[in-house]
This record gives C-alpha cells, structure tokens and sequence, in this order.
C-alpha cells in the first residue's frame, strides 16, 4: 500500500466555490431570454456561444434537460439548440468557428442526457452534421480559423477550441478519423515553442 503524493490527488471543490458556482448558476437562469437561449448583449449576440456555454455550465453541476431543479430551463435552452441546428442543414452552427466549436461540445455533453429519446435523436443528428462541418474544414496544416473553409488559414485559439469540442465528440462516440487526429498533433508541433515551452498563435 503507497499514499499517493499530494499533486496526484484532483483539488476538492470547496463549500466556499460551490456556493460561487452556485450563484453563478443562478444569474443565468435570471438572464436565460424566455424562449430559452442566453447571449452575449440582450440583442442576440453570439446567441448560439452563449446558449452552449451556459448549458454546460450547468452540466458540470450535474444539471441536465428534465431532471431536477433546472431540469425546465435546461430543456428551454436545449430545445432553443437544436431549433438552432435545424436552421442550418449544412451543420454550421453561430457565426465564427469559436460558436461552432462550442455548441459541438455542448451538444457531445448533452447527447445521452436527456429525458426524451427524440430529443436524444435529433441531438445526435445535429452533433453529426457539427462534427462534419469541422472534419472537412481543416487546413492542410492541421488547424482551424474564424470560418468552417478548408483554406481559410489557421490559428491555435479557434483550433484548440474546436479541437476540444471534436474530441469530446469522439469519446461520445461519433466517428472521428485518425488522421483528423494525427494532423492536429502536426499542427501543434509546428506552433511549439522549444526555448520557451509554450505555442505561438499560429505559424509562419
């Protein structure tokens, strides 16, 4: 028997920070707009971005569409999504590939997580048609920018976040090619800084 050593163990969630996720949470159920979305400036700005984000912040409380004390307002803001998707048949979700990205993952989190099978159908459907859009707009670099175009050039922001939403994707179980994979570990390695450690915004 070995006591791990203390930087093996994950930090405790403490009373003091739930309480603040807690009020967090609560300031977005009093800023959720009555047909169930949230955004950015109470015009509908970056409406798509923010549903997806708010939804997930709930989701790592446990709060999912249907079930508990959110269970309404998470299904409002879930329905809004999805109504959102079935807007675009070509998969492309928001305005720039950072709304994308997010509400791809807002969808991975979702998928599995609602009360209604057919909710359950067309969430799958829409994360489908998502994760197609990021497939084949890749660059040949690897990378991903501010449009869901092949050859729109590439930075390390917008592709880490629609990195993240397509592996999530993944780990839910859509199907995500190797080669998607092994060509953002490319990219990567060419946005590595040695001397310093860290990844510059893009590469020349």
């Amino acid at each position: 028997h070995t006591t791990p050593h203390a930087g093996d163990l994950a930090p405790a969630l403490t009373a003091a920070a739930s309480r603040a996720i807690d009020k967090g949470l609560e300031h977005l159920l009093a800023a959720q707009k009555k047909d169930g979305s949230w955004d950015s400036d109470g015009q509908g700005g970056h409406a798509v971005a923010s549903t997806s984000l708010s939804l997930m912040a709930f989701m790592s409380k446990a709060h999912f569409p249907g079930f508990g004390p959110y269970g309404e307002q998470m299904d409002r803001g879930m329905k809004w999504l999805l109504k959102e998707a079935k807007k675009r048949p070509d998969g492309y979700m928001g305005s720039v590939m950072y709304e994308h990205g997010f509400a791809t993952l807002a969808l991975s989190e979702l998928w599995g997580m609602t009360r209604d099978p057919d909710d359950d159908d067309a969430i799958k459907k829409a994360l489908e048609k998502a994760v197609q859009v990021i497939l084949r707009s890749q660059n040949p670099g690897g990378g991903w920018r501010y449009q869901p175009q092949a050859d729109g050039g590439e930075d390390t922001s917008c592709t880490m976040t629609v990195f993240h939403a397509l592996a999530s994707a993944r780990q839910a179980g859509i199907l995500v090619p190797n080669d998607t994979i092994a060509n953002v570990v490319k990219y990567l390695k060419n946005v590595h800084d040695g001397e310093t450690g860290g990844f510059a915004y893009n590469y020349k």
